[in-house]
């Protein structure tokens, strides 16, 4: 196999033949079940994920100062550092005009 494209095309290639041949998934973990399955047989795939460093410094670093204001340099550390953001719609945000990392993010999603 070669690089990480391969996985990721293994992968897609047993999902997609999956749903060519099924109406509806067994369980909502399939793409679990796959990448496990592909793990434990394919001395590749083993190798291919014991070798990678984890990248996440913390997922919740962004919901941590989502109030704050915003720091241009500190946001860019926190998603450079971080691919995978979690945020949550259980917060009070600060309307109080200031320009918080929420109005950062807002202002970039397209208002319906």
């Amino acid at each position: 196999m070669g690089g990480k494209q391969s996985v990721y095309q293994l992968i897609t290639n047993i999902f997609n033949d999956y749903c060519a041949q099924h109406r509806a998934f067994f369980d909502y973990l399939l793409l679990d079940h796959i990448i496990a399955t592909a793990y434990d047989h394919l001395p590749a795939i083993k190798q291919m994920i014991d070798s990678e460093q984890p990248y996440q410094d913390s997922a919740y670093g962004l919901m941590d100062i989502i109030n704050e204001h915003y720091d241009e340099e500190l946001f860019s550390d926190i998603t450079t550092r971080n691919a995978i953001n979690k945020l949550t719609y259980k917060f009070s945000p600060v309307e109080d005009g200031s320009t918080t990392y929420h109005h950062i993010l807002r202002s970039t999603i397209p208002s319906s």
